[in-house]
This record gives structure tokens, C-alpha cells and sequence, in this order.
């Protein structure tokens, strides 16, 4: 059984080891969490290149040494060879890194999830290394029932349940008021894009919650 959370990556430095194809997949991820990578790789593909180019990241074109691992938080092999990601991974054991080894389940320490990502709705799936095929199978079954609209519906509640805190003291009381938001027609009206509508049946919630003392 495996433990799924959510890293905050901004400004951590993160190493990825190839500079290929899957590399790049990677890589996009990474920079778009705000990570500060560092490839390493005896041939870098242009989109690589292009990325070292603009100042997105920082490009070593020579082979992989342990002491390059010393500082990560996270490396990334993506080598397409289970000897050199073996040896990488001892390095990390060595130094308490953790690595994920693409298509290499026994060489991972954690799995990259497929995401669906709706803004501030994002969705991980994961096999646990069994099968990428499903996990691709199942993004797109996700992909098809959330709504395009469902960051934005995020926002909107988060937005309400700043307000809630400070009308409701109460732990349990506060949950009781977010859940009864989120289960309000808001959603539904923001899908058929109303907005404004939406935003109506939230206030009508709050003015509720003004108007009636919430208990547990």
C-alpha cells in the first residue's frame, strides 16, 4: 500500500537523470510546479536543450556521477536502463533521496501519478507501477466526468469558506456550513454557465448561516 500526497516543489531542487523523450514528459511537470531542476545526461534531445536554452533549467552533458545527487530532494532517472537506475538509486539510498525510475518499478521509491488537472481540482491516478496502459484508460474516463468548470467551482467555494471561518467558531459547525455550499445548486448553475447565478446560491447559503446559529 503506498501513501499518495501532494508536494510543494517550488524552489526544492530536483534532479533528473536522460535527457530523452520520457525525460521531457517529466520535466514538464517538474518546471511547472516551480521545482529548480537539474539534467544530467550524455546526450540531451533539442527540446532539452531548448529548455537549458531559456534559463528554464540546468543542463550537464556528461554522464551521471554520485555526487550529483547530494542536495535533492527528489531525482528523476529516466535512463531506459535498470543497471544505471539501480546504481542511481543506491547513490540516493545512500543520501536519503527518494527516486522514481521511469517504467522501472523496482528501482522507485515513489510513482508520478497521471493528473488530471482542473486548476485547483487536480486528480492523481496511479497503479502503483502495475500498468500505465490503465492509468492512461482511466485519466480519460476522469477527464470526460469532471466538468472544465470545476477549478473555477473550487475557487468559488474556497472563497466561501473564508467567509464561514470567520462567521463560525466551531470546528464542527464550519465543516457543517462548507459541506452544505458545496452540496448547494452552485455547481450545477456554474456548468450550465451561469456564474452569476451561482454565485447567488452561495450567498443565499451564507445569508443562511448569518441568519441561524450552526450547531455540530
Amino acid at each position: 500500500m503506498l501513501y499518495p500526497l501532494f508536494l510543494k516543489l517550488r524552489g526544492r531542487s530536483v534532479l533528473v537523470v536522460g535527457a530523452g523523450s520520457v525525460a521531457v514528459a517529466k520535466l514538464r511537470g517538474l518546471l511547472g510546479s516551480g521545482a529548480q531542476v537539474t539534467v544530467v545526461a550524455t546526450r540531451a534531445s533539442e527540446a532539452v536543450q531548448a529548455m537549458a536554452a531559456r534559463g528554464a533549467l540546468v543542463l550537464y552533458e556528461r554522464p551521471f556521477e554520485e555526487q550529483d545527487v547530494a542536495g535533492r530532494l527528489l531525482v528523476v532517472a529516466a535512463t531506459n536502463d535498470s543497471e544505471a537506475n539501480a546504481r542511481i538509486r543506491r547513490c540516493c539510498q545512500a543520501r536519503g533521496v527518494l527516486i522514481n525510475a521511469v517504467d522501472d518499478p523496482d528501482n522507485c521509491d515513489f510513482f508520478v501519478p497521471a493528473v488530471v488537472d482542473r486548476g485547483a481540482v487536480q486528480v492523481a491516478i496511479s497503479t502503483q507501477g502495475a500498468s500505465p496502459a490503465l492509468v492512461r484508460v482511466l485519466r480519460e474516463e476522469i477527464e470526460r466526468v469532471l466538468h472544465p468548470t470545476i477549478g473555477r467551482y473550487a475557487e468559488l467555494v474556497a472563497s466561501a469558506r473564508a467567509r464561514i471561518r470567520a462567521m463560525v467558531p466551531e470546528f464542527e459547525a464550519r465543516r457543517a456550513a462548507n459541506e452544505a455550499v458545496v452540496r448547494s445548486r452552485a455547481r450545477t448553475l456554474l456548468e450550465q454557465g451561469d456564474e452569476a447565478s451561482a454565485l447567488a446560491e452561495i450567498e443565499a447559503v451564507l445569508e443562511q448561516l448569518r441568519n441561524t446559529e450552526v450547531k455540530p
